[in-house]
């Protein structure tokens, strides 16, 4: 779900950063009810997914950076983590 539909109804549509608000809400909840359950006072964390919506705004010569990848990997959008690549 983008967090910001306006930046696709821009012109050019504008790339962004959907930093997946739910999915971090969800897991602050589960991690603190962990906390609350365990009464474990040592700090925990998790890692959610970003996702980058690659827009118009973004093209080059034509082509979405990275679009011609993405398009071989069948996928529109490029995901991405805080983790640092492998």
């Amino acid at each position: 779900m983008p967090t910001d539909t306006s930046a696709a109804h821009a012109d050019p549509p504008v790339t962004t950063l959907n930093l997946q608000p739910v999915s971090v809400a969800e897991k602050g909840v589960e991690l603190l009810v962990a906390a609350l359950e365990s009464g474990s006072l040592e700090p925990t964390g998790a890692l959610v997914r970003t996702r980058l919506e690659i827009r118009t705004s973004s093209e080059r010569g034509g082509e979405p950076a990275g679009g011609a990848a993405l398009r071989r990997r069948g996928r529109q959008e490029a995901e991405y983590t805080s983790a640092p690549p492998t």
